[in-house]
């Protein structure tokens, strides 16, 4: 990435929503070279433009940041089994106290952040120990709607 780039996802990085023609504008280079810039940026994944949302302002939603401890080291295994679960924002192996961090958001309040941990959390394997910590409050937090809201919100009655 050079730095057209990484000016071009600073400019979307406050609205994603920005035509090519204005970004062209702001950035000082052509239309064309900024669509095709934009088109690279996405077919490489170095950028998804989504909606994102601040998941306190949804009703009955619990996001919680949960700390695991691993019996076995199987780090990129369990990464992709935690990450793979609807309810999970994002997970990371990390330094320090816990093996992995993850943040989830569940939609049923405490029950489910309860069902998470106990129904699906806990059949991963080779957990010894969690530790979870509910979000009360948080600034600038703006995330991708995880997987099971987003199944939750898609259902047609």
């Amino acid at each position: 990435m050079d730095d057209l780039d990484k000016a071009l996802i600073v400019e979307l990085s406050h609205d994603g929503r920005t035509s090519v023609p204005r970004l062209s504008e702001r950035l000082g280079v052509t239309t064309p070279t900024v669509r095709s810039r934009l088109n690279r940026l996405l077919e490489t994944g170095r950028i998804k433009i989504a909606s994102l949302t601040d998941h306190s302002g949804i009703e009955g939603a619990t996001v919680a940041l949960i700390g695991v401890n691993l019996s076995k080291y199987n780090l990129a295994k369990n990464l992709d089994l935690i990450s793979s679960l609807d309810e999970v924002n994002w997970c990371a192996v990390v330094t320090g106290r816990y093996d992995v961090m993850l943040e989830v958001t569940t939609i049923d309040g405490m029950q489910g952040l309860y069902r998470f941990l106990n129904d699906k959390l806990n059949l991963i394997g080779e957990i010894q120990s969690s530790e979870t910590f509910v979000v009360m409050r948080a600034q600038r937090k703006w995330s991708l709607l995880p997987e099971g809201l987003k199944k939750a919100w898609s259902k047609t009655d």
